[in-house]
C-alpha cells in the first residue's frame, strides 16, 4: 500500500508538470501566431508605403514632364516668331557651315556604338488617360519603337515615371521603367519575335523577347507566363506580378530595351509614346 501510494503521488505530480508544460505550449504558440500575424501586417504596410512613394514619384515626374514641355514648346514658338520676323538670308551658307536648326539637334540620338541603329527623338507628349508619367533627362530621349510597336501592358492601366538611373540596392542603377499595375495585367509582345523564359534573384519570373526589329527586350517580376517562343507582336507572353526583389515592393513590370541588342537604354520615352 505504501508503495501504492507513493506510485500515485508521483504520477499526481507528472500530470500536474503534463499539464504545466501544455499550457506552456499553447502560450508559446499564441505567442507565435501573434508574432507572425504583426510580422504580415508589417510587410503589408511596408509594400502599401512603398506602392504610395512609386505613384507619388510617378505624378511628381510627370508633372516636371509636362512643364518642361510647355517650356520647350513656348522657346520653340519663340524661335518661330524671330525666324519670320528676321530679314532673308542674302547670300547661301559656305559649304559645311551649320545652321539654326542644329541647335535642335539633340545628341543623345546618336548610337552608342557602330552596331547600334540611329533612332529619331520623340517629344514624350502628355500624360495618358489612366497612366501617370515622368521626365527624367537620364538616358537620352529616344524612341526606340516603330509606328506598329505594341505597348508591353496594352492598353491596361498602369503607373510609370522616369526612374532611369535611379539608385537600387548594392549599389546599382535603375536600367528600366516600372510599370505598375493589378497582379495578372497581360504582358504582351511588343513586336514580332522569340520570348524565351528566364529567372534570377532579382527579376525572379522574367522574359528575354528577341525582337524582329533587332532589339531585345527584358520583362522581369512576371507572376506567371503566357505564349513562349515564336510570337507575333500583342500575343500574352506573360502575366504581371511581383517575382524576385518585388516581393519587397509592388505589382509591377521591369521592362528593359537593349538596341540591337547592347547595353539598356532608358526606355521611358518609347514607354510614353506607345502606351
Amino acid at each position: 500500500f505504501d508503495n501504492y501510494d507513493a506510485l500515485n503521488n508521483d504520477l499526481a505530480k507528472a500530470t500536474e508538470r503534463l499539464a504545466d508544460k501544455t499550457e506552456e505550449a499553447k502560450r508559446e504558440k499564441d505567442n507565435l501566431a501573434s508574432l507572425r500575424d504583426a510580422a504580415t501586417a508589417e510587410v503589408q504596410r511596408l509594400k502599401d508605403v512603398e506602392a504610395q512613394r512609386l505613384q507619388d514619384e510617378a505624378v511628381r515626374l510627370a508633372l516636371a514632364a509636362e512643364e518642361a514641355a510647355r517650356a520647350r514648346k513656348a522657346e520653340a514658338e519663340q524661335r518661330a516668331a524671330a525666324a519670320q520676323a528676321a530679314p532673308p538670308p542674302t547670300t547661301a551658307p559656305a559649304p559645311g557651315a551649320t545652321t539654326g536648326e542644329a541647335d535642335d539637334i539633340d545628341s543623345s540620338n546618336e548610337p552608342a556604338n557602330p552596331t547600334e541603329p540611329t533612332v529619331p527623338v520623340v517629344n514624350t507628349g502628355s500624360v495618358g488617360a489612366g497612366r501617370t508619367g515622368g521626365g527624367g533627362t537620364g538616358g537620352g530621349s529616344a524612341d526606340y519603337g516603330g509606328v506598329e510597336w505594341v505597348c508591353p501592358t496594352g492598353s491596361s492601366a498602369v503607373s510609370f515615371g522616369d526612374t532611369w538611373g535611379a539608385p537600387r540596392s548594392g549599389g546599382r542603377k535603375h536600367q528600366g521603367v516600372d510599370m505598375i499595375g493589378e497582379r495578372g495585367t497581360p504582358l504582351l509582345a511588343v513586336v514580332d519575335g522569340f520570348a524565351k523564359a528566364k529567372s534570377n534573384t532579382l527579376g525572379g519570373t522574367t522574359i528575354w523577347f528577341s525582337g524582329a526589329d533587332g532589339n531585345k527586350y527584358y520583362y522581369a517580376h512576371l507572376d506567371s507566363y503566357g505564349a513562349l517562343g515564336e510570337v507575333t507582336k500583342g500575343t500574352v507572353i506573360g502575366y504581371m506580378g511581383d517575382t524576385g526583389n518585388a516581393k519587397f515592393s509592388v505589382v509591377h513590370l521591369h521592362f528593359e530595351i537593349h538596341p540591337g541588342g547592347g547595353p539598356a537604354r532608358n526606355p521611358y520615352p518609347t514607354v510614353r509614346v506607345h502606351c
